[in-house]
């Protein structure tokens, strides 16, 4: 049965004559906004904490808000990323505005889009209602939960519409999230929740997971008990498969950088860049280009995954020689720019293989490394380099790296980019 929308609004009516005009009270309104929603919304939105078994002290902080009259919370995934990688050392508890608490059991998780669901048994109290539409840009909205372990607080801003280089649907959300409202909600004038508070960038540049996402997940309600690892790679997995899919349906789009074409800006899902750099006590000088997901997904700690990243470099040296040009051109391939951070409880170390190839025109020295989550079967971390042989006095050296993708497919990724490394030295009569 569907509930009644929150009210939000003090009216103040005027009769003159037979009619009644009723306006909103625009000084209450302006400071009673948040002080109604606070007030209507406050307690169902908790403090989720992450407990450390051994010591008895709280090792993370987030929020979270009721979901189901059975007592379902929702918050992050990353939230609870302790309770899925280390269940015995953790457990999770809640907290009330008004001080109540009591244990949490996680229920199900969405690794991919960062929720997650939890059970408290002994909290009573009607849930938010998931707005079903999509909020107007501009429109206000109030974002809750509890930064900073500051107590349950409310941040007002302004809906701005969905991130347009990101795969996973994002909402930009003018307000001020700060750590320890991850996982609460941001609801509408109405009371119901548009999304689910997940980071942010500073300045009021913070962002939102839709409420769509979430009402997938309580639709799908309770995942079976078990090793929750389990469940997170087969998530991974899945999300790898629709988005190398999604990279290899065409092939690469490319860019020019200097005689070469390389690949370039591949969707709208990557934020790319470029400088050039010269400088007096250097022997070359050196262009670069690079592109990067702007999406990433938290595993646990430092650990993310599910990123492809690039960067070329245009080396061009005069009056140096081809042997000196080259040995430079050694040391450099030794470090390449592009890395993922692990720990060595999560990985492997990498495996690399070198060789030469040559694709038409274009030839090069290349290498392709591989690292296993030793957590996530069937998951890999890729690292493809390639230095050109093609000129004795200029050189293109590019990095790819790929985290999170079966290693069938991040092989099938490297291929398609090598593959489009071409060497044109006269554009006009060759690619545009």
């Amino acid at each position: 049965m569907r509930r009644e929308a929150l009210p939000v609004r003090r009216w103040r009516c005027a009769v003159f004559g037979a009619a009644a005009l009723c306006l909103a009270a625009a000084g209450a309104e302006a400071r009673g906004g948040a002080e109604d929603m606070y007030a209507a919304v406050g307690d169902r939105v908790v403090q989720v904490q992450i407990i450390d078994v051994s010591s008895g002290s709280r090792a993370g902080l987030g929020s979270g808000f009721l979901v189901d009259a059975g007592g379902v919370l929702a918050t992050n995934y990353h939230v609870i990323a302790h309770l899925v990688y280390r269940p015995a050392q953790y457990r999770a508890e809640y907290r009330t505005r008004d001080g109540l608490g009591g244990s949490l059991e996680l229920l199900a998780v969405d690794v991919v889009r960062d929720l997650a669901l939890l059970r408290a048994a002994t909290l009573s109290a009607p849930p938010l209602e998931l707005e079903p539409g999509e909020a107007a840009r501009g429109e206000r909205l109030f974002s809750f939960g509890n930064p900073l372990d500051l107590g349950l607080t409310v941040v007002e801003g302004t809906f701005n519409g969905y991130l347009e280089q990101s795969l996973l649907r994002k909402i930009h959300f003018t307000g001020s999230i700060n750590p320890g409202m991850s996982g609460g909600p941001t609801v509408n004038e109405s009371g119901r929740v548009v999304g689910i508070n997940v980071s942010t960038a500073g300045n009021q540049v913070s962002f939102l997971v839709p409420a769509e996402h979430l009402a997938a997940l309580v639709e799908h309600g309770a995942q079976a008990p078990g090793d929750w690892l389990e469940t997170v790679a087969a998530q991974l997995l899945a999300h790898q498969e629709g988005f190398a899919a999604h990279v290899l349906a065409e092939p690469l789009v490319t860019a020019t950088l200097g005689p070469f074409r390389v690949p370039g800006k591949l969707g709208a899902y990557l934020n790319c860049w470029g400088d050039t750099a010269e400088q007096d006590d250097e022997i070359y000088q050196r262009v670069y280009q690079g592109c990067r997901t702007t999406d990433r997904v938290f595993l646990n700690g430092d650990h993310f995954t599910g990123q492809l990243q690039f960067r070329h470099e245009w080396f061009r040296a005069d009056d140096v020689g081809a042997l000196r040009f080259y040995s430079f051109l050694e040391e450099h391939f030794e470090k390449p720019h592009l890395k993922t951070r692990a720990e060595e409880q999560d990985v492997t170390n990498y495996i690399c293989e070198t060789g030469l190839v040559a694709e038409g025109e274009f030839r090069a020295v290349t290498g392709f490394c591989a690292r296993a989550y030793k957590r996530l079967p069937g998951l890999y971390d890729t690292v493809f380099t390639a230095t050109s042989l093609v000129s004795p006095d200029q050189a293109l050296q590019t990095t790819l790296t790929v985290s999170g993708m079966s290693y069938a497919n991040a092989v099938a990724v490297s291929r398609a980019y090598l593959l489009a490394l071409r060497w044109n030295p006269d554009p006009a009569e060759g690619d545009p």
